[in-house]
């Protein structure tokens, strides 16, 4: 009587697990596959450079790759794509092959070029380090090197330094009382400059408006109108082109008089002045600094008056007649002149300046509420914002320090409910005040954090995924789940020490989030996960130490690092004749099979593949038995990967227009394929399929003869 043949049913192994006792529709490591749109499990292909090597004048060398990063700029009309390696950030132009040029065009590092470039020597290291950060804003790309250098913005035009790292130096004010022949000089006047006999006032500035008309008794107690004391004080800041505003300079001295009696007014007065009137005065402002190139503008502030106002506030001075608060960017709309003639009177001063901070170093950087949040270099526990639209504005007294005993801050990331502020073991949410004024911090969980800011992505239904200390998270928007502990195995492998240049991208196409880290001692990142939202899975090949997103209708991903020990800038899973794709190994590999019935001994005689038509080549068959993974008890190489009953017309073989292949596009079908295999009786087995050529893998069915007794056969 024949034996019983029990078959396992179709196994359409698409995610791994490193635990023991997995089902067997789970696989035990899935490496250098990808989900196709039909389901399918087929190798990694690519990648292949932005920029190939043409040779001789067309050929370009990498340094070690520090940061990517690609945007649309100009209302979507302008493509970016940048990158930072050696010690100088990149922007791409490519070649024109009737005139070569060379594809990368510095943007920080020197000043050549055109247009030219910002001077930095940015430093070129492999120490652990969070990849260079970019974040893209309204009107342009905030760039963030790391190391003790200022953040950096491109508009697609134009890059500079963001804000401004101190206030301008202190302003000089003229008055009445004023013995500077500078002023005297301009006004051609041998007494100084100054209408000794009159109101005090230059000639060439007319009448005055500034100063306190009030009614007060003189010596005989009969009431008298009087231009009363008063004092002024100036402080002014600069302006760039994009609007982001240095903090005020020191102020300037005081300009001031003592009161002043209409009667002792010896000029001419019109119908419609009285003679206190024409004592107001009118004050000029000198050595207000022009800034660097990207100033733009100079905006005035000062006070009313000290004596009589009762504030010592400053406040804006507007550049035109009759104080509209709207009637221009900046009260000194150049940045060339040194002074500023001042005849606002105190009612046309209504906005008081914002205070701000100057702009520090920083580690990271993100957009929320508006503003950029930016962590400093110089105190990494804080978070500071920056004045709404103005991206290198820091506001002042809006530092908030999320974790209460110091810890360093180690990524950000907006969401729905707001900013996630991230330390190496908590995390925290940046949310607005109820009152709608200033910010505050709440704690999500005090327990899970995260190491690398450029791991930190969203994934397509929304959520929040990242890598911590023990394994990647997920975030929903209401808690923290820990959505590695199946592969735990895996990620205890991950080199802690290099954990903090860990980077990450969620490919548009296959929906999938991928994160490159160092493994196994590695200073590179050597190693891939990728979630696909259900399950886990792996891929090497590429060294990657930055990637990046299209942000366009190609939905390319980009990497940078090294791909077959060559420093460079790759599209991911695409490949090119012209460039040599990394040898791959592709594993798929089971768990071990039919464990609960170990118990109940069987031997495993047929394999059934499920493949699509790949190519002629052959993979190879292993399998292991009871618990043991060092030496395969059955290896064949003889599986092919095409129909030999069918065999198809294959890409590199067949001519178009023949016989074999007629002119129209056959598309590749799914076949079967039967690998006979030999297990002695066993108790659990174990089966990978390996391959270096290309494969599109379906699932895969056993065959096995069970054994009815339960003696131990060796």
């Amino acid at each position: 009587m024949a034996k019983q043949v029990y078959d396992t049913g179709i196994l359409p192994l698409r995610t791994e697990s490193g635990q023991i006792l997995s089902p067997a529709e789970v696989a035990a490591e899935l490496k250098n596959f990808e989900i196709t749109s039909e389901g399918t499990l087929r190798t990694v292909r690519g990648p292949t450079p932005v920029y190939p090597d043409y040779g001789d004048e067309l050929s370009h060398t990498y340094g070690t790759l520090h940061g990517v990063f690609h945007a649309l700029l100009k209302q979507g009309n302008k493509d970016v794509l940048l990158a930072h390696y050696g010690n100088k950030v990149y922007v791409y132009d490519g070649w024109n092959q009737l005139s070569p040029t060379k594809p990368w065009r510095v943007l920080i590092g020197n000043t050549s070029g055109s247009p030219p470039g910002i001077s930095a020597d940015l430093t070129n290291n492999t120490s652990p380090q969070f990849p260079t950060q970019f974040e893209l804003v309204s009107n342009g790309i905030v760039i963030m090197p790391q190391g003790t250098y200022r953040a950096y913005f491109y508009d697609g035009d134009v890059c500079v330094e963001l804000g401004y790292p101190e206030a301008p130096s202190a302003p000089y004010a003229y008055g009445p009382d004023s013995t500077s022949t500078t002023l005297a000089d301009m006004a051609g006047d041998d007494n100084g400059g100054f209408d000794i006999t009159g109101a005090g006032m230059q000639e060439f500035f007319g009448r005055g408006r500034l100063g306190t008309v009030g009614t007060e008794y003189n010596e005989d107690g009969e009431p008298e109108t009087v231009l009363r004391a008063g004092q002024y004080a100036y402080a002014y800041r600069w302006v760039d082109l994009w609007g982001n505003l240095s903090p005020l300079s020191a102020r300037s001295n005081v300009v001031s008089w003592r009161k002043e009696s209409a009667v002792d007014f010896g000029g001419t007065v019109g119908a419609t002045t009285t003679l206190a009137d024409a004592r107001l005065k009118q004050l000029a402002l000198s050595n207000v600094e022009p800034g660097v190139d990207k100033t733009i503008g100079r905006d005035v502030y000062r006070t009313r008056d000290l004596i009589s106002s009762g504030t010592a506030e400053m406040f804006k001075l507007v550049n035109s007649s009759g104080g509209a608060v709207s009637s221009g960017f900046a009260t000194m709309p150049d940045n060339i002149s040194t002074m500023f003639p001042d005849n606002n009177p105190d009612s046309w001063l209504v906005l008081p300046p914002v205070d701000t901070d100057p702009m520090p170093p920083v580690r990271f950087g993100k957009m929320a509420f508006g503003r950029m949040w930016y962590n400093p270099s110089d105190d990494p526990a804080s978070l500071i914002a920056t004045l709404p639209g103005r991206w290198g504005t820091p506001e002042q007294f809006q530092a908030i320090y999320p974790d209460p005993s110091g810890g360093s801050l180690t990524g950000a990331w907006p969401t729905q409910g707001g900013l996630l502020v991230f330390t190496q073991t908590s995390t925290y949410q940046v949310l607005p005040y109820n009152n709608g004024v200033g910010f505050r911090s709440a704690t999500i969980d005090a327990s899970k954090g995260c190491v690398a800011p450029s791991s930190i992505a969203n994934l397509p239904d929304g959520t929040v995924m990242w890598l911590g200390r023990e394994g990647f998270y997920l975030y929903d928007g209401k808690e923290i789940m820990l959505a590695s502990e199946i592969i735990l195995s895996m990620t205890e492998r991950i080199n802690q020490g290099r954990a903090l240049q860990a980077c990450a991208a969620v490919d548009p196409v296959t929906r999938e989030y991928r994160c490159w880290v160092a493994i196994d001692g590695s200073t590179e990142n050597n190693f891939c996960f990728i979630w696909d939202g259900t399950g886990w899975r792996r891929r090497d090949g590429e060294n990657l130490s930055t990637v990046c997103v299209t942000r366009d209708y190609r939905k390319l991903t980009i990497g940078g690092g090294k791909v077959n020990g060559t420093n460079g800038v790759y599209v991911l899973d695409r490949d090119s004749e012209a460039f040599p794709t990394p040898v791959r190994t592709s594993v798929v590999e089971t768990t071990w099979m039919e464990w609960p019935r170990s118990k109940d001994r069987k031997s495993p005689l047929i394999l059934y593949l499920f493949l699509r038509e790949a190519s002629a080549s052959t993979l190879q068959v292993e399998v292991f038995r009871d618990w043991r993974k060092t030496n395969p008890v059955y290896t064949t190489t003889e599986t092919q990967l095409s129909s030999k009953e069918d065999s198809p017309p294959l890409w590199g073989s067949t001519e178009w227009g023949q016989e074999s292949a007629p002119n129209q596009w056959v598309k590749r079908r799914p076949y079967w394929t039967r690998v006979d295999i030999y297990v002695p009786s066993c108790e659990t087995y174990k089966i990978r399929i390996s391959t270096t050529n290309r494969v599109e893998f379906i699932a895969l069915s056993v065959d096995e003869i069970p054994h009815t007794q339960r003696a131990r056969v060796p």
